[in-house]
């Protein structure tokens, strides 16, 4: 049985798709955030690889300043399954975040970027 790429899928319903991630590349929806119209982040872990991130950075262009978040070893698998595990968004500024399996770094990216965030867990 062939599973079509879900670029396929998607060129069935809607006219442009700007491009396709392929093997040896994954990218789980999940693993990626836009923040604004110049910065976007990605997942590094179980279900995103540096193949596909790369070949992400290259669809994007390099105007897109993409943050890679290397999503951290749960002590269950359940814990961390993609980036948006670690993020979620609410307004075009806001994100309710969980600090305790967000990388400092990608806190002080985020504020950089002009993002507000809440810490859901406390």
């Amino acid at each position: 049985m062939r599973i079509e790429s879900q670029c396929v899928g998607y060129k069935k319903y809607f006219k442009d798709v700007a491009g396709e991630v392929v093997k040896p590349g994954t990218l789980e929806g999940g693993d990626f955030i836009w923040i604004d119209e110049s910065h976007a982040a990605v997942g590094n872990g179980p279900r995103t690889n540096k193949a596909g991130i790369s070949q992400l950075q290259k669809i994007l262009g390099f105007d897109v300043e993409l943050m890679t978040v290397d999503l951290p070893q749960p002590d269950h698998p359940d814990d961390v399954l993609h980036l948006m595990s670690i993020i979620s968004p609410i307004d075009e500024d806001l994100a309710v975040i969980y600090e305790k399996f967000a990388p400092n770094s990608f806190i002080e990216w985020l504020r950089k970027s002009g993002a507000r965030l809440y810490n859901g867990i406390r």
